[in-house]
Order: structure tokens, then sequence, then C-alpha cells
């Protein structure tokens, strides 16, 4: 197969998105793409909660539904207020994060609910009349959320298509290894930002001279960083990431720790001085 009939898949609505993702598997594997490869991988079997993994696409906002009663009338499945609660309270509510497989999105055709434990029942009492009491309480997260979670899966399924279809001249097979693999750096760069919707990944406006720079050890690694303003304390939770994740995660977890830190250099400009650990 090639890239276009796999854009065709990608494009027809009634094809289902594990199928066209494991087809995607086959072709970025002679990429020898780690990022690539594990978004893939998350979005076939689920992301794990305990990393923080998961794509805005699929980070979305419930409502709090709940049933409560004065001991003789039941109200059943009534929207509770939440604007009284704390903002950290509030948000911890409503977030509805989905890290469930694509398959299970795919075949989810209602709403997703989340049971809200009952040490929270007092708290979202507050808003109710006195006399009433909660008996049970959720979050839904509305179908339309979960469709929208699907419709931006598919969309970037085809913008990585197009990518590829644009750099390697569009009727390249799967089998033909060495004209992928020669494209892959340059590739890489372009999907990861499409996968992260971040345009800040690699900066070709940045001082540093990315395509000259070579570390070899982390020492290098080190001092570079701190010519860079790089807390200490910051560049030794990469040196751990470096030393102690496993290669096919690397890519992934050096991102997200830049992102996190707003650091005052651009991750590519990182992850063009990580090459040598990436071999």
């Amino acid at each position: 197969m090639n890239i276009n009939d796999l854009l065709k898949l990608a494009m027809d609505t009634k094809t289902s998105l594990s199928d066209i993702l494991l087809q995607l598997k086959v072709l970025v594997f002679s990429l020898n793409n780690y990022e690539i490869n594990d978004w893939i991988n998350y979005e076939l079997n689920g992301y794990p909660k305990e990393y923080n993994l998961l794509p805005d696409y699929r980070k979305h906002i419930g409502s709090i539904y709940g049933t409560f009663t004065d001991g003789w009338i039941r109200y059943s499945e009534r929207p509770l207020g939440i604007e009284y609660l704390s903002e950290k309270l509030r948000n911890s509510l409503i977030n509805c994060d989905i890290f469930l497989p694509i398959l299970s999105i795919e075949n989810t055709n209602s709403s997703l609910k989340r049971e809200i434990p009952i040490s929270y029942y007092e708290e979202l009492s507050k808003g109710l009349n006195k006399s009433l009491y909660i008996e049970y309480a959720y979050v839904i997260l509305q179908n339309m959320n979960i469709k929208k979670t699907l419709v931006n899966i598919r969309s970037k399924i085809i913008d990585i298509l197009l990518s590829f279809k644009n750099q390697l001249n569009g009727n390249i097979q799967i089998t033909e290894e060495e004209s992928i693999i020669s494209k892959k750096y340059e590739i890489t760069n372009s999907i990861v930002n499409i996968i992260h919707g971040n345009d800040n990944f690699i900066n070709s406006n940045d001082t540093q001279n990315q395509s000259s720079l070579i570390i070899n050890n982390l020492k290098e690694l080190e001092d570079f960083l701190l010519k860079k303003n790089v807390k200490e304390a910051q560049i030794e939770e990469l040196t751990n990431i470096i030393e102690k994740e496993p290669k096919e995660h690397l890519l992934l977890k050096v991102k997200n720790w830049a992102d996190k830190l707003s650091l005052p250099v651009t991750t590519g400009v990182i992850l063009e001085a990580l090459k040598h650990f990436l071999k």
C-alpha cells in the first residue's frame, strides 16, 4: 500500500481509525521515528495516566449532574451548579481527560459518564436548598466531544500522510525503506509539530546554529544548557530522563520536560544536542 491509498482510507469516515493507525504504524516503522510511533501506540493502546502525555484534543470539559432529594421528592439527573466551588475543586471535577484506546472511543455510541466520589457530595450540596441532599452525582462528557476527539485524530493522521506525500513524492511504497530513511529527520521535525500542535518545537530563528551542534557526552550537554541559562536542577532532571528512560520514549519525555519548564531555549535545540544519545 502506498501513501495515496492510505490517504484515501483516512479520508473515508467509514474506515476505522484503529485500522488506519495500524497501517500508518507499518509506514513509519522504517522511518525509525520514536515520536510518531509512540503517538500511534498511545492512540491504539490508550494513554497512561501517570505521565503528562495526553494531547490537548483528548482533554474536555464535562457537566456535573446529580440526583437529590428532600426525603419526599427525588429529583433525578439534574444539573448541579458549580460556580460556588473553589477553582481547584471545580476544575478537578469537570476536567474530562480521555485516556481510552482509540477502538474503545470509536465504539462509544453515547456520552461518557464518571461517578463523583461521595466525599464531594457535601461540598456540591452547598448550591442546593438546605432541605435537599445529594444521593448520586456524576460528570458527563457529551457525545459531541467524543466525536470531536475522533475528528481531530483523523485530521492529524491525514496531516501526517500529507507531510509524507509532500516530502517523499507521494507514490513511495511502504516497502521502500531506504527512500524513507533518507528523509527521516526532516519528516520527524514536521510531523512532531502536527502531533503536538506546537510550532516552538523547532525554531529556525534560534541564534544557535542547530545543524552544526554536536554533543558527545552528558558533561558537554550540561555545559551547553548552563550557557543557555538553564537551571542546574532542571539539567539534573533532564540527565535522569536520558539515563533512565527507554530510548523509544526519550523524544517525548524530553519535549514534555522542556515544555513544562518554559525554558529559555527551544526544545528543537535541545533535541539537536541530544542526537548523540538518540542514535
